[in-house]
């Protein structure tokens, strides 16, 4: 199975790519810079919008 899958990937994120160490390493620098000093307790998610494609929106109002 794991051959069958290699060489495929689903972009199903908020952007058309596959991240890269430095898009990691530019959050990183972002919350060790003076820049972050009013955000306390978050937790971010470095994926490229792939937690927010997988949002469950039951019962929501559309």
């Amino acid at each position: 199975m794991a051959d069958q899958a290699s060489g495929t990937v689903v972009l199903t994120g908020a952007t058309s790519g596959i991240g890269e160490p430095d898009d990691i390493a530019r959050i990183v620098l972002f919350f060790a810079s003076d820049d972050s000093r009013f955000v306390t307790g978050s937790e971010v998610a470095g994926d490229g919008g792939q937690v927010a494609g997988q949002a469950d929106y039951q019962g929501l109002p559309q």
